[in-house]
């Protein structure tokens, strides 16, 4: 896999900020090859009006594409879709819980990739972070689940809705 990009903190914060948000200039390198930022992630137009709040989130990227984030400051939500916090992890840091935002063995078609770059990757935890705020007020995710599972162990989620089905073929790659 080629590298996303030269991991210069700065540039990475460049990048961030290209995006319609808030990007810490605390990105630091915390091991060979990674970068953290913390971003400040304001509600589209749309969820202002009904309260959705401003997030705050430390995103971990490697050059090699491997990528964490983790919502910051807001312990006493409830998470549909966050891992359990853990032991520190030397690459991320403390272990607070980082945001499931895809699966390793999901179709490429609905992952993230470097290739896709580091706004697309801000994009989908931004999108993230409002469904798991439209989960706490209505009790259901508000769209289908990307496939969960492992084909060779014959537990797949099964892709159900014609829309999934046509954003993994609108999105192959």
């Amino acid at each position: 896999m080629q590298p996303l990009v030269v991991l210069d903190p700065d540039a990475v914060v460049a990048v961030a900020r290209s995006y319609p948000c808030t990007a810490e200039a605390s990105a630091r390198n915390l091991r060979r090859g990674w970068v953290t930022i913390e971003l400040t992630l304001h509600p589209m137009a749309e969820f202002v009006a009904h309260g959705y709040p401003v997030e705050r989130v430390r995103l971990s990227v490697s050059g090699g594409g491997d990528a964490y984030a983790m919502p910051l400051g807001c312990l006493n939500r409830t998470w549909e879709h966050r891992y359990p916090a853990r032991t520190a992890d030397p690459r991320i840091g403390p272990g607070r819980g980082e945001l499931c935002l895809q699966y390793a063995q999901d179709p490429e078609s609905l992952r993230w990739l470097p290739s896709d770059g580091l706004s697309g990757l801000i994009a989908i935890v931004h999108r993230h972070l409002i469904y798991e705020e439209s989960h706490r007020r209505t009790k259901r995710w508000p769209v289908e689940d990307a496939p969960h599972g492992n084909p060779r162990l014959g537990t797949v989620h099964p892709v159900t809705t014609p829309q999934m089905q046509k954003a993994m073929t609108t999105w192959a790659r």
